[in-house]
């Protein structure tokens, strides 16, 4: 009993000391409680790209949960991005035997994306103009604009992850 209340006492006694420090709850300011998706421009030939990065920006300010996602006239703060760029690059490649041609087999997307965020009626922003890449990866398969286009949305996901740590942990 007493090698028990020894052990008990050492499993308790690790987990203050090694639980000190940290705690539970939102990084975000205390005074900011919602935001809203502003108008995404897409400066790229990629079609519906800014349509998918505002809904994909709502959905991890969601899944994040520091902030609410509101409509712009009731919204204390308001994101506004910017697609800058999307790029493709050959990562590996391969050698079709059958008829000698050299082919790409995977490819990165990177999306480059530049975002701030106001707070209506102030005139500096409250976070300055950033810029984030995403990036993902694909295969050539039977259909390369599928995968390209399922590629994109994946690297505006992954730049949209970004946007919503550096939103609400700037603090």
């Amino acid at each position: 009993m007493k090698k028990y209340l020894i052990f008990v006492f050492a499993v308790g006694l690790t987990l203050f000391c090694t639980s000190c420090g940290y705690h539970i709850g939102s990084t975000m300011h205390p005074q900011i409680k919602n935001i809203g998706i502003g108008k995404v421009i897409n400066d790229t030939a990629i079609y519906n790209a800014s349509v998918q990065l505002q809904q994909l920006l709502a959905e991890q300010f969601m899944l994040d949960g520091d902030l609410k996602v509101v409509n712009l006239g009731n919204a204390q703060t308001i994101i506004y991005s910017r697609i800058v760029n999307i790029g493709y690059t050959m990562i590996s490649g391969r050698n079709n035997i059958d008829d000698g041609i050299y082919k790409p087999a995977d490819w990165e997307v990177r999306a480059v994306v530049e975002y701030s965020v106001i707070l209506p009626g102030e005139r500096d922003p409250l976070i300055s103009k950033r810029t984030v890449s995403g990036t993902a990866f694909f295969r050539q398969q039977a259909d390369l604009e599928t995968a390209r286009a399922r590629a994109i949305q994946m690297a505006l996901r992954d730049a949209a992850k970004k946007i919503v740590q550096g939103t609400t942990e700037e603090w």
